[in-house]
């Protein structure tokens, strides 16, 4: 923190912790390299994993 002419008056340090994600996706191609800035259509084909790049145990198949 600051007071008014700018001299700091107190420090702090916090700690932060990032989450890890619970699943990873996995980017796997597409139809079209690029799009125009008109628009247009893309396949994508993606995996969704568990956070170690496993097969989700609760996926269900179709």
């Amino acid at each position: 923190m600051t007071d008014e002419d700018g001299v700091a008056t107190e420090n702090y340090s916090i700690k932060a912790s990032v989450p890890i994600a619970a699943y990873k996706i996995n980017f796997g191609s597409s139809s079209n390299a690029e799009l125009s800035s008109s628009g247009g259509s893309t396949v994508i084909s993606f995996r969704v994993n568990d956070k170690d790049g496993g097969v989700i145990a609760t996926r269900k198949s179709r």
